[in-house]
């Protein structure tokens, strides 16, 4: 049976130490053991890791047992979920 993995990156926190997971794409190991990896984004090179690009395969957590760790803490968004009929929507 094939597998299906989270292709992950390593990206620096800003403002402190430690490192933050970012999802790039998922992969798929087929019956014949090969992996091919479809990203949905390209990683940037670290420049403190001599630039080079890391991806790693993990199994999909549910979303569930994802921690707060594996977000990053800047530039997250929260949605608007209530809408004010008086208002214009953009």
């Amino acid at each position: 049976m094939p597998k299906r993995y989270d292709a992950m990156t390593p990206r620096p926190k800003y403002n402190e130490d430690g490192v933050w997971w970012h999802r790039v794409g998922q992969a798929h190991q087929n019956d014949k053991g090969q992996i091919t990896i479809y990203l949905d984004s390209v990683p940037v090179p670290d420049p403190k890791k001599e630039n080079k690009i890391v991806i790693m395969l993990f199994e999909p957590k549910e979303r569930s047992e994802r921690s707060s760790d594996d977000k990053p803490s800047f530039g997250a968004s929260k949605r608007r979920t209530e809408v004010d009929d008086d208002e214009i929507p953009f």
